[in-house]
Formats: C-alpha cells, sequence, structure tokens
C-alpha cells in the first residue's frame, strides 16, 4: 500500500460522485490514507533563481530573485573583474517574494560593469559567499536578449503551436476516452514573449494539496509550486486523479489514469504554444509512481509523438522501475530528459526491495541508458512539505533557460585572445573575434565550442590577430552558419592591445 494523504474508507461499497467523476468499487476495510502532517522544511541557503543586469549611461542597475535570503544581501560591483577589490558596494533585504533591485551610478558611461551577489551585510571586503556573478558590457543591456527573442533551445519542431487557451488560473473539467475528472491550470502571470514550458505535478493519495490550494502545503507562498512556475516561466497543470474513492493516480487502474493523463497533457498543448524542450513531470508519493512506473514507459515511447523533448522527471519520495515492459523509447527525449529522485533515508521507498523504491527505480533507469541523479536525505521520512524547493532547485539545475552568459574574462595574449565564461541555456556557442567592431557584420574569426554541461564552463583561445590591435568579440547561439554572423548575440565585448 502506497502512503499518502487522504481519508480512511470504512464501508463495503463506496459510490462517490465527484468533480464529473463517478467511481464504483469494493472498498478494504484494512485500507487508510493518514491525514498529511505538513512538515517545516529547515531554512535553506540563499540561491538565486535569476538576475538581470542591465547598463546604464552612469552605472547599472541588477534586479533578480533570490530564494531563501533569511536577511540582507550585497550587491558588489567595479568596471574591472572582482578578483577581491572592494569595488562599490550596496546590501538589501529581498521582498517577500525573493525580489531585489539595486542601481550603482558612479560608473564611465564606457566601462563594462562586473558585478557579484554575496550572502550577507556589505563589508569593505569581498564576502566568501558568492551566489552568482556577471558582467554587463557598455553596450546597453547587452547580456540580456530581447523580449521577443525565442530561446536558444527553441525550434518550430518542438513547439507546441496550439492557441486560444485561457491566460488566467482556472479550475476546470476534462473528459478523456475513459475518465472525467478536474484539474487546476495556472497560466497567468507568465510571460509568453519567451518559451514557456509545462510542470505536470501530480499530487500523492489523497491529494491534499491540490484539494486546498490556498494552503503552503503544495500549491500556495513564496515556495509554493504556483510560484516556482512562474519564476521558471512554466504552465502548471496540477491534475486530480479520476479515482475519487482513493484520491489516487496509483491505485485500481493507474494505467487507464495514465492515459487519461496523456489526453489531458496533449490537449493542453492544443490551446497553448508550449516548449516541448522545457516539459517537467514530476510527483510525491503516488505520484512519483506514476511519473517513473507508468507515465514514462507508457507514452514515451516510438510509437507516440512525444510529449517531451528534453526537461525533467522527478520523483519525490517513491519512484520505482516501469510497471510494464517499456517498448522502444523515444530517442530523443531519453536522450534529453533528466530523471531525478529526491527521497529520505528513512523513508521506506528508499529500498530496493519491492517495485516501489526509489533506489530501485534510478538503478533502471540508469542501468538502461536514461540520464539520472538522485538526492538522497540524511534522516528524511516519508511525510514532507518541501515539494516547491525541491521543484525549482531540480529545474534550475536540470532544464534549459533562456541562453546568457554569466560570469566571463577576455584576455588578450601577444598573438590573439583567450576567453572564458558561465554559460547557461545551451550546449554550445560561436564566439567570434575580429580587430574591428563587429558591428559591421564581418565574419571575423570564429570557433564553436562546447559548454561543459555540469559545471557550465566555455573557453576559447584565438591566435591570429596581429600585436597591437584590440580584439572585440561577441557570443552567438542558434547560428546554422557560423561562417557568417547569424543567430542570437547573447554577450559582447572588446579587450584593448596587448
Amino acid at each position: 500500500m502506497l502512503l499518502g494523504k487522504g481519508a480512511r474508507l470504512g464501508g463495503a461499497l463506496v459510490s462517490r460522485i465527484y468533480r464529473g467523476a463517478t467511481l464504483l468499487r469494493q472498498a478494504d476495510a484494512t485500507t487508510s490514507f493518514p491525514t498529511p502532517t505538513p512538515v517545516t522544511p529547515p531554512p535553506a541557503g540563499p540561491s538565486v533563481t535569476s538576475d538581470t543586469a542591465t547598463h546604464t549611461t552612469s552605472g547599472m542597475t541588477l534586479t533578480g530573485v533570490v530564494a531563501d535570503a533569511h536577511g540582507p544581501v550585497t550587491v558588489r560591483t567595479s568596471s574591472s573583474p572582482l578578483t577581491g577589490q572592494t569595488g562599490f558596494h550596496l546590501s538589501t533585504t529581498p521582498a517577500a517574494d525573493g525580489t531585489l533591485s539595486l542601481a550603482f551610478t558612479a560608473f564611465t558611461t564606457t566601462s563594462t560593469r562586473y558585478w557579484q551577489l554575496e550572502n550577507g551585510t556589505a563589508t569593505t571586503t569581498p564576502g566568501t559567499t558568492i551566489l552568482a556573478s556577471g558582467q554587463v558590457s557598455a553596450a546597453p543591456a547587452a547580456t540580456t536578449p530581447p523580449a521577443t527573442t525565442p530561446a536558444a533551445t527553441t525550434s518550430t519542431a518542438a513547439s507546441t503551436g496550439g492557441s486560444g487557451g485561457e491566460l488566467t488560473d482556472v479550475l476546470q473539467t476534462f473528459s478523456g476516452t475513459e475518465y472525467s475528472a478536474d484539474y487546476h491550470l495556472f497560466a497567468a502571470g507568465l510571460d509568453w514573449s519567451k518559451p514557456v514550458g509545462l510542470l505536470c505535478y501530480i499530487d500523492g493519495s489523497g491529494e491534499y494539496g491540490i484539494e486546498n490550494p490556498t494552503e503552503t502545503y503544495l500549491l500556495a507562498g513564496t515556495h509554493g509550486m504556483v510560484e516556482v512556475a512562474k519564476r521558471q516561466n512554466l504552465l502548471l497543470l496540477a491534475p486530480f486523479s479520476p479515482n475519487r474513492v482513493e484520491r489516487s493516480w496509483h491505485h485500481d487502474d493507474p494505467e487507464g489514469y495514465t492515459t487519461y493523463l496523456e489526453e489531458l497533457i496533449r490537449w493542453i498543448y492544443g490551446r497553448y504554444d508550449l516548449d516541448r524542450t522545457r516539459f517537467v513531470g514530476g510527483g510525491y508519493s503516488s505520484g512519483a509512481q506514476v511519473m517513473s512506473r507508468y507515465l514514462t514507459p507508457q507514452v514515451l515511447t516510438v510509437t507516440k509523438p512525444a510529449i517531451a523533448l528534453d526537461g525533467l522527471i522527478l520523483m519525490i519520495s517513491f519512484g520505482g522501475h516501469p510497471a510494464m515492459a517499456m517498448g522502444t523509447a523515444n530517442p530523443e527525449p531519453k536522450a534529453n530528459l533528466h530523471v531525478h529522485w529526491d527521497v529520505g533515508d528513512q523513508d521506506g521507498a528508499a529500498g530496493y526491495d519491492g517495485a516501489y523504491g526509489a533506489l530501485k527505480g534510478e538503478d533502471w533507469y540508469r542501468t538502461n541508458g536514461w540520464k539520472t541523479s538522485i538526492t538522497v536525505i540524511p534522516g528524511g521520512a516519508h511525510a514532507r512539505s518541501d515539494f516547491g524547493l525541491v521543484t525549482d532547485k531540480a529545474i534550475s539545475r536540470y532544464v534549459s533557460r533562456v541562453a546568457s552568459v554569466g560570469a566571463c574574462t577576455a584576455t588578450r595574449t601577444s598573438t590573439g585572445m583567450t576567453w572564458a565564461g558561465k554559460v547557461y541555456g545551451t550546449s554550445s556557442i560561436t564566439l567570434r573575434a575580429s580587430a574591428s567592431p563587429l558591428s559591421g557584420g564581418q565574419a571575423g574569426f570564429y570557433l564553436t565550442v562546447p559548454v561543459d554541461a555540469t559545471t557550465r564552463n566555455a573557453t576559447a583561445t584565438f591566435s591570429s590577430f596581429t600585436a597591437g590591435t584590440p580584439c572585440y568579440w561577441q557570443v552567438e547561439v542558434n547560428n546554422p552558419t557560423p561562417t557568417a554572423q547569424g543567430g542570437q548575440v547573447i554577450a559582447s565585448g572588446s579587450v584593448p592591445a596587448s
């Protein structure tokens, strides 16, 4: 029996009609679902979920979102790389929702601005806990792509092409081939000028979280799933199980319920233009079982159009190996999707014994060629309420974002230039360099540079420049023909003559 949230079923024959779904079954008098006991997780360390640095005529503005700050943070900036100098610094305490905004007005108009975000109150020397860093060149907003520019990972094939869906938060009913039930959909507050992905989250048995959408246990609050989805620019789908007696996806007819879920997702795709490279399927307890035991083996096969081309499958407490023999997996989602488990070592789901075990599920997927990882929490039990925090961190780590350049340096050598930086949201870049400004459209010298998937580092060296000349450079993504300028420029700068 799966642990979950719900009420004890004591009668012999239960008939219940709920939100359009009717289900008759013989109830087992021994079957029970404990009332949820929300667990307050310990304060997490601060992390930056988004940041934007913008050049101004006399300085720089930095806006962003800092999760779990629990106090003040400091932004330090300088017109030279921050390798230990004091620079200019300002402290602020992020708002309740984690947002912050600071402005500096002490730079010359042509200088590059280097910045770093530190935990704690400002001091005359840089702090030891650096949460994020980057730079913005003298060209206005050089590191920020235009709002209408598609993500680097987006292509026509990745888009669902849907239209007509409400851009509001709704509770509605969907009727599939066999089953009918309600679903929550949160479409308000998303930036539709940028790629929007899908976060489909399945609650545990009893469905306490989606039955109580205003409580911080699952959906509401700064770290609730609704705010997580909006911060990550994901359309949140939180469906109710068609099984309204046990309020569970994993009891009675999980294969049929998974077919209903697939039909619901494809119907959503027809109403919203979503990016299938930014798909997140997650669940807790019996919801985790749906993801690893049914949805992946039942839907992500070569016999069906892929609902996901890249993204994340996330199991929180439980998540065993497939419940049926899996057909040939669709090669694109298998190669790109990251499959991750998060479980406590005091949760019975962590054991290898039985199909429900998270460790056994991770072992099966890894052995069969999927990209996997698992987080085991020392002392962690099954009952928990950190779903939003876990999901937010996994998305930030494993799901493609709009391509951007973080901290980077360009160094002039006697015969050329060396460039090194952090690159996000793409697996490779085109680095272009020239002895004259690249605004004239010239090809210059160019290199296709891979981005390390773990460290996000990219490095390249040019060695064809005449001594005594400056080097101008720019980073491009989505350039199918690097012999000429093209694609999207996500960062640029220059290095004076050596």
